[in-house]
């Protein structure tokens, strides 16, 4: 699971994600959770957020979490984060 934050030309951003056809819960306009088998770099590389094509942000990996969400994103992550999901 990764977390991607665009901190610059986040609707650019957000496009590239939905090009991918990944497995996304968008916590707000510019914060995407993410389910992608890779590495952060590799991510960021397929955004152009690495070269900068497309925005400047941070990806970053993450297999524990805890906090307080709506109900729908703790949903959303205990499916994708089981066996089948």
């Amino acid at each position: 699971m990764f977390l991607v934050a665009a901190t610059r030309n986040p609707e650019k951003i957000k496009q590239a994600i939905q090009s991918l056809d990944l497995t996304v819960y968008e916590l707000r306009f510019d914060l995407f959770v993410i389910k992608y088998n890779g590495t952060a770099r590799e991510l960021a590389d397929k955004l152009g957020i690495r070269e900068g094509t497309t925005g400047s942000g941070l990806v970053v990996s993450f297999d524990g979490y805890s906090g307080r969400a709506p109900s729908d994103f703790w949903e959303w992550m205990k499916v994708q984060l089981s066996p089948n999901g």
